[in-house]
């Protein structure tokens, strides 16, 4: 995945979140449920999980990927 549609998808994440996030605080201030900011970030949450997952393994991987770089550079420093 390349940074721009690493970016794109992120993005796409917020809006998802954003508009979950609203329309659960419309539906609990609706509903007279006590605490709306919680049930909109809930529900917020579930309307993005599905695009924020795919983006937080990839940089669990580029993570890892640039540790094991750094780990194996400070690896043959060593030995110089």
């Amino acid at each position: 995945m390349t940074f721009n549609e690493l970016n794109c998808k992120l993005m796409k994440a917020h809006v998802l979140m954003g508009v979950g996030t609203g329309i659960g605080a419309a539906l609990a201030e609706a509903y007279g449920l006590r605490s709306p900011l919680i049930i909109g970030v809930l529900t917020g949450l579930l309307f993005s999980m599905h695009a924020y997952r795919p983006c937080v393994r990839v940089l669990i991987a580029e993570y890892k990927r640039l540790k094991s770089k750094q780990e194996q550079k400070d690896e043959k420093k060593d030995i110089s």
